[in-house]
């Protein structure tokens, strides 16, 4: 669904990656869990735009049900152009494991079978999806001509964790800094999840000098409230 002049909101079974339409660039951003991906192409191509035509695919962050189709959508579209920010990448390109991985790996011995198998199911999650990155960006940096698209780092959820910035159409996608409740208040990153939740949240202060008018959290959806007070709340 078309939320903004340039963005259009893909809910894809609860997930909500978005698609940004502007300056002759189709970039996806995020790619939801493995096995999604005849319900992410449907999700694109009702935007009108054919799977092939998307041009980047751009990582919040290296969690699998953000990168899960990754390898699909390579298959589907040769030329497409992969980015993250240069502190994520080196867990997505094999040179690091995953940080969710290998807090789970630490503590394989004391673990039942069950969960011993579903952590080693998870590593060759990873392994099976090491990507090539057409680049690694900074913070600030993106795709000018793309409605003034460009990443935010708000590292704490992971190292490398970035939100991505619409300017031309005030829009922020959250990835996992933030996520929307039950009621459709917007809330903080959730501390389960969080690898370091004080930095996660000192992260957030940085989205107080954008001019923000609309939001898609990951887990949670669109928000369009008024978004200085809810973020004021968050961070107490």
């Amino acid at each position: 669904m078309r939320i903004t002049e340039h963005v259009a909101w893909l809910n894809v079974n609860g997930l909500n990656p978005i698609l940004v339409l502007a300056g002759g660039e189709n970039i996806l951003v995020d790619a939801c869990l493995p096995g999604q991906f005849e319900l992410l192409k449907a999700a694109i191509e009702a935007e009108g735009i054919p799977i092939e035509k998307l041009t980047r695919l751009v990582f919040t962050h290296q969690d699998m049900d953000h990168i899960g189709c990754v390898n699909e959508l390579a298959a589907a579209v040769p030329g497409l152009k992969i980015y993250a920010h240069e502190g994520e990448t080196p867990y997505l390109d094999g040179t690091k494991i995953p940080v969710k991985l290998a807090a789970r790996l630490e503590k394989l011995d004391e673990m039942s079978e069950g969960d011993r198998a579903g952590v080693l199911k998870m590593k060759e999650g990873y392994e099976a999806r090491k990507i090539r990155f057409e680049g690694a960006l900074k913070d600030g940096e993106g795709f000018p001509g793309a409605a003034g698209f460009k990443i935010v780092h708000t590292p704490g959820h992971t190292p490398g964790h970035a939100c991505v910035y619409v300017e031309g159409d005030r829009l922020l996608m959250t990835g996992d800094a933030m996520n929307l409740g039950a009621e459709g208040e917007l809330l903080g990153p959730n501390p389960v999840y969080t690898k370091d939740m004080a930095q996660a949240l000192d992260s957030l202060k940085k989205l107080a000098d954008l001019k923000i008018e609309t939001l898609i959290c990951y887990h949670g959806g669109l928000f369009r409230g008024e978004f200085q007070p809810a973020l004021k709340k968050i961070l107490g």
